[in-house]
C-alpha cells in the first residue's frame, strides 16, 4: 500500500509540477507575449527596411531612364494577371506590367469568366501589345 502511495504522489508531482508552474505564470507571460511581439517585430521590421535602403536602394537612380539591372542569361518574365470583371482597370494594370524597365517581359492576363465586357478590353489590348496574351476561360473558377 506503501508503494501506490509514493507512486500517485511522484505521478502528482510530475503531473502537477509542471501544470502548477504553467498555470501560474502563463497568464501573464502569455499577455506579455500577446503585447510584446507585435512591437518587436514592427520595430525589427522597420530597422530591417531602414538598412535595406541605407545599403542597397539609397544609391539608385530612380528615374525612367535608368536601365533595368542586368540578369544572368536574362530570362523571360511571366507576369499573370487575373481578371474577373475588370473592364474599367484591365487597361491600367495591363499597362502598368508591360511598362517595367526589364524588356524580356510577357504578361499574361487571364479572364476569369467574366460577365462584363473584360475579354473584349482584353483582346484589344492583345492587338496592340505583341507581349500579352489573353487565356479566356469559360466560367470562373472561383477564388485561389
Amino acid at each position: 500500500m506503501t508503494d501506490r502511495i509514493i507512486a500517485f504522489s511522484i505521478l502528482c508531482l510530475v503531473f502537477g509540477l509542471p501544470l502548477g508552474v504553467a498555470a501560474l505564470f502563463t497568464g501573464e507571460l502569455i499577455l506579455d507575449f500577446v503585447f510584446f511581439w507585435p512591437l518587436f517585430m514592427s520595430v525589427l521590421w522597420v530597422t530591417g527596411g531602414l538598412y535595406f535602403w541605407f545599403q542597397l536602394e539609397r544609391h539608385w537612380s530612380w528615374d525612367n531612364a535608368t536601365p533595368a539591372p542586368a540578369l544572368a542569361g536574362e530570362p523571360l518574365i511571366s507576369i499573370l494577371i487575373p481578371c474577373f470583371n475588370e473592364e474599367r482597370n484591365a487597361r491600367e494594370t495591363i499597362s502598368a506590367a508591360l511598362g517595367q524597365r526589364y524588356w524580356n517581359v510577357e504578361v499574361i492576363a487571364i479572364n476569369d469568366g467574366s460577365s462584363d465586357n473584360t475579354a473584349e478590353v482584353l483582346q484589344q489590348l492583345a492587338r496592340e501589345q505583341p507581349r500579352l496574351r489573353v487565356i479566356n476561360l469559360p466560367e470562373n473558377q472561383g477564388e485561389a
